[in-house]
Order: C-alpha cells, then sequence, then structure tokens
C-alpha cells in the first residue's frame, strides 16, 4: 500500500508540474523525490525587513542547499510545507562558518525566543509573493513527530521552477536579542525536487 501512495503522490506533482508554464523540461520523465531545500541566517541585533538570502549567497555546508538564491536548470521544486527552526547563541557570531555548529529548535517552544515569532516571513519567486505570515502562525503541524519534516507548516503548494530567484524578507518588528548575542533562523521548504531526467 505504501508503494501505491508514493506513485499516487508522484503523479500529483507530475501533473502539477506539467500544469507549470514555466518549467520547460518533459515532467513526463522527470524524476521525482521527497526533499528539502534550507537556508539558515543569522541576525544579531537586526531590526525592518531583513533579506534572508540573496543572489550573492552561494550553496554552503550547514548554511544553505540554494546556490544563488536559485535552482538551477533542469531542476524545479514544488513547497508543500515550510518548517522554522532558531538557534539561540550565547555571543554574536564571528562568520557564516559558526552557523552550521548551532543547536538548532523547531518552532516557537523557546520562552526565550517567544517575542522573535511575532516577526513577519515574507517569500517571493521570480518577484511573485507566494506567502506571508507571522513566524507564530508557522509552528509544527505534528509536535512531537519522529520525523521533523513532517512536522512542517502545510501551506498552499507554490513551485520554484528552474532560474526564478528566491526571496525570502523576515520583517523584524522587534530586534530579537541584544547586540552582543545572535539568533540564527532556519527556513525549511519541504516538498518534491523534480529533476530533468537526461537518460
Amino acid at each position: 500500500m505504501e508503494l501505491v501512495k508514493v506513485l499516487e503522490e508522484k503523479a500529483n506533482v507530475r501533473a502539477i508540474a506539467k500544469a507549470n508554464k514555466q518549467i520547460t523540461f518533459d515532467t513526463d520523465g522527470a524524476q521525482i523525490e521527497k526533499d528539502v531545500l534550507y537556508f539558515r541566517k543569522s541576525l544579531a541585533g537586526k531590526t525592518g525587513i531583513q533579506q534572508l538570502m540573496k543572489p550573492q549567497d552561494v550553496e554552503k555546508d550547514g548554511v544553505r542547499n540554494i546556490d544563488s538564491a536559485r535552482l538551477t536548470g533542469g531542476v524545479a521544486f514544488l513547497v508543500t510545507g515550510i518548517l522554522i527552526s532558531t538557534a539561540n547563541c550565547a555571543a554574536k557570531l564571528a562568520s557564516e562558518d559558526e552557523i552550521s555548529a548551532q543547536e538548532f529548535n523547531v518552532g516557537s517552544e523557546n520562552p526565550t525566543l517567544a517575542s522573535f515569532f511575532n516577526n513577519e516571513l515574507s517569500i517571493k519567486v521570480a518577484n511573485k509573493e507566494k506567502m506571508k505570515a507571522i513566524l507564530r502562525h508557522m509552528t509544527p503541524e505534528q509536535a512531537g513527530d519522529d520525523k521533523t519534516v513532517d512536522m512542517a507548516h502545510e501551506v498552499s503548494p507554490f513551485i520554484i521552477a528552474p532560474n526564478q530567484t528566491i526571496l525570502p524578507e523576515l520583517n523584524i518588528f522587534n530586534a530579537p536579542c541584544p547586540v552582543d548575542k545572535d539568533i540564527v533562523i532556519e527556513v525549511a521548504f519541504v516538498g518534491y525536487k523534480i529533476t530533468e531526467n537526461h537518460a
């Protein structure tokens, strides 16, 4: 029965991808697999609108698995959920290289970060806003699930087509922590990677 469910899921993803005019490769033969796109950003002392990922940001282990704020040609992604995690740091991080060593917690359970979850996240793809919500509204769907990705907040599915710029922004109303400390946000897109089959 599990195989039937997987095949049905892939057929539905394929149909959504085929209907998207921005995907120019043949989706009938495309490889489809569950996957996660993520990016992390240090926000020490920051307020106002902050870009969480920029076109000049290269793919970096433990920091982001998206290169230059876009997917490559022949790769698309169907986003079905978003998962917010944070790391509360005792001191300000010196560089991005320190991000991967932090301990991340899913959702808004940390009482010291309660006000941080009042900030507003906006996701734009190809200059079109796909979602905008207060972080608190994106708390885990199934807290305590043994697979973290299953805790992702479900969103109206949207496609990130090849070579489209992804612009995530966080509107910070209050500084999340003192200037001598740090907070790192992780935004994960949960969904399906759609890859052109070159075979």
